[in-house]
């Protein structure tokens, strides 16, 4: 189960690196709903108990009339919501940084080129097959995916230097990119969404990252006092736990 804040302390490396695995479950799932139209797979998913218990610890429910229709009536609906949201024609909310933040407003701004430069920094690279634009929030929630699961190899390898290192990447890269414009984007999908599928995703969206926010800053607490000296490695470089991986 996904530990809050105030949990961390108490929680063994076992435990933690159990909760790093099911918030980097959480992170790719969110990264999925906003790719593309639901699957028939992911409507699944959110009905096991296994994503109800992540969903519950995290003290989201995911609620909607639709729940009751037959599942072929609910995809479609979705999918004609996702495009009027995402896609247009029209006045669609575009998932990307560069647009959400008002300085900018347009694709492949300074943002776009930051968020691309932080991820190639992080040991990571984009798919050849990916012609999208790199900070669109699917590959911003797909990276903190990533760093999550990360975390959790290493906590099971008890490298508790990799640990810092991965979770201020996680905190970094939260405070310049996620944290600048997941809010308002998620604010504007509740305001214009007309299924309360998508408003409870936004929803879970910007409670998700702001309690990471929280959450982050107990665990490198946890990292700081099981540390000599305390808190030395929190400035140093992220260290490369595995080979690049490529977010797609």
């Amino acid at each position: 189960m996904i530990k809050l804040a105030g949990d961390m302390q108490k929680a063994t490396q076992i435990e933690l690196a159990e909760t790093a695995m099911e918030v980097s479950h959480l992170y790719g799932f969110l990264a999925s709903i906003y790719r593309s139209e639901l699957s028939q797979q992911q409507l699944r998913t959110l009905q096991t108990p296994d994503m109800q218990r992540i969903l519950e610890a995290a003290r989201i429910s995911l609620d909607g009339c639709f729940w009751t229709k037959p599942e072929k009536v609910v995809l479609e609906e979705l999918a004609v919501e996702f495009t009027a949201l995402f896609l247009g024609p029209g006045g669609h909310i575009s998932p990307h940084e560069s647009v959400q933040i008002e300085s900018q407003g347009a694709y492949w701004g300074d943002a776009t080129t930051a968020v691309r430069n932080f991820i190639e920094e992080a040991g990571m690279e984009f798919s050849s097959s990916y012609h999208g634009i790199p900070d669109h929030i699917t590959v911003e929630l797909e990276f903190m995916a990533e760093l999550n699961r990360r975390e959790s190899v290493a906590w099971e390898r008890s490298d508790v230097s990799a640990v810092g290192n991965i979770i201020a990447y996680q905190r970094d890269f939260i405070d310049e990119h996620l944290g600048q414009w997941v809010e308002k984007f998620c604010a504007l999908v509740v305001a214009t969404a007309e299924l309360s599928f998508y408003r409870d995703v936004a929803k879970l969206t910007a409670q998700f990252i702001a309690t990471e926010t929280q959450a982050i800053e107990e665990r490198l607490e946890v990292v700081s006092a099981l540390t000599d000296p305390p808190g030395s490695l929190i400035s140093s470089c992220l260290s490369r736990v595995e080979s690049p991986v490529v977010v797609s």
